[in-house]
């Protein structure tokens, strides 16, 4: 069931529906009210759900793919399951193509990180062209299960990102996070930082240019862009936010007392801007019928950003929802993406 953002205070049947594809939604803390008029909470949460639903399917091919050196070891556990909401849209994938995407392949399942006992993988799109090459790596959203089968690294969303990365002359990293809960986005913006630093020590093995690389988030990923913010992320040359969330301070109802107010400022895009923190050159794709909660943190870093004179282009979608990019099949979903690969172009000065 895919439903426009406009509807989500009005339809009494969209809160059951939510709670049935996310057992457990409300296991954060937050509360849900049913019936006409009712507003969602932790609209972070929800709308990454929207997103995920609602992808428009392509015609591409599935990828290539080819052994890790060094991939996760097997392990013995429980069967995991993916719930029949993601069965549903795991071989959806972005509304744009160029030349060569089925053609790109992948060193798939690169273990990045080891947490715990967890082993955290990415995959590695490579190009045509030899390196070294500039670096797009993908942030997915959240929060989302942790104990899905498949992980966001291998939805068809973002192995067609990966793809366009590659066929575009780029390497593309799409990864998989931590944020698992509103209590784990230290954790995943741990991951994001350590990700980056993997990246620059392996430059050489993977044909990455370790000072040329740009963030590309989404939705609730939005604010793991916090730590490219400053000077903490070496080789981070620009940034790109699509229908990302931006400031969690919002949230702080919902977010467990153990994240501090300071660290939750620090995990908030907004508060960097207004604190005078260099801004990354950064692209914002903006969708006119988001959830209002979404762009209003949007609105704000925008205003903030024009304050201080700081380098950041928005682009519009009017009538675009959240996801777009995988959603609304139509010209405007197209040139947006596009305006993105050339935006990251220019600043990776990637010819």
């Amino acid at each position: 069931m895919v439903l426009p953002m406009e509807e989500l205070d009005t339809r009494d049947d969209v809160v059951v529906e939510i709670q049935r594809m996310t057992p457990g939604l409300t296991s954060s803390g937050a509360t849900i009210a049913a019936g006409r008029g009712s507003r969602l909470a932790l609209m972070g949460r929800v709308v990454v759900v929207g997103a995920m639903i609602g992808c428009a399917a392509s015609a591409s091919p599935p990828p290539a793919t080819t052994a890790s050196a060094a991939t996760a070891p097997a392990t013995v556990s429980a069967p995991r399951s993916d719930p029949d909401w993601l069965v549903e849209m795991l071989p959806r994938r972005i509304v744009y193509a160029v030349p060569g995407m089925a053609e790109r392949s992948a060193t798939k399942d690169v273990v990045y990180k080891q947490a715990g006992a967890s082993a955290l993988t990415m995959d590695v799109w490579s190009p045509a062209q030899a390196g070294p090459r500039p670096a797009i790596v993908f942030v997915h959203g959240g929060p989302i299960p942790g104990d899905l089968r498949t992980q966001p690294k291998d939805w068809g969303v973002y192995v067609s990102y990966g793809q366009l990365a590659a066929a575009s002359g780029f390497v593309g990293i799409t990864f998989n996070h931590r944020l698992h809960g509103l209590d784990r986005i230290a954790d995943a913006q741990a991951d994001v930082v350590d990700l980056v630093g993997y990246l620059r020590a392996n430059a050489a093995r993977h044909g990455i240019d370790r000072d040329r690389v740009c963030l590309w988030a989404f939705s609730g990923g939005g604010t793991l862009l916090s730590a490219a913010f400053g000077d903490q992320l070496a080789g981070v040359r620009c940034l790109v936010s699509f229908y990302g969330l931006l400031d969690r301070r919002p949230e702080r109802a919902d977010i467990p007392a153990s994240i501090s107010d300071e660290a939750l400022q620090q995990l908030s895009p907004v508060h960097h801007v207004a604190a005078g923190h260099r801004v990354p050159p950064m692209l914002i794709a903006r969708a006119g019928k988001d959830a209002p909660q979404i762009n209003a943190t949007v609105d704000a870093f925008v205003r903030e950003a024009k304050t201080r004179n700081a380098p950041v282009q928005v682009i519009e979608h009017p009538t675009g929802r959240h996801g777009f990019d995988t959603l609304d099949n139509d010209d405007r979903s197209r040139a947006v993406i596009a305006e993105a690969i050339q935006f990251i172009t220019t600043q990776l000065d990637a010819r």
